[in-house]
C-alpha cells in the first residue's frame, strides 16, 4: 500500500514538475502581446466567445457523456 502511494506520488510530481517548463505557461511579450490585444474577441484582459458554448447540451449530464464515450460502439458507414 505504502509503495502505491508512493508510486501514485512520484508520477503526480513528474507531472507538475514537466507542466512547470516555460513552454507550458510563459506569458506572452512583444509583438505576440500586441496581436492578442487588438483581436476583437479579446476583452477584458481575456478572450470571449462569439457564440454560446456550453459545456453540456441540455438535458444531459456528465455521467451520461462518460458512459456514452466508453461504451457506445462506433457504426462505420
Amino acid at each position: 500500500m505504502i509503495i502505491a502511494l508512493i508510486i501514485i506520488l512520484a508520477v503526480i510530481v513528474s507531472i507538475w514538475l514537466f507542466m512547470k517548463q516555460p513552454q507550458f505557461g510563459k506569458l506572452a511579450t512583444g509583438d505576440r502581446l500586441a496581436q492578442i490585444k487588438n483581436s476583437s474577441h479579446y476583452q477584458k484582459d481575456q478572450f470571449q466567445n462569439i457564440h454560446f458554448t456550453p459545456q453540456l447540451t441540455e438535458n444531459v449530464n456528465m455521467l451520461t457523456v462518460m458512459r456514452k464515450f466508453f461504451f457506445r460502439k462506433e457504426q462505420t458507414k
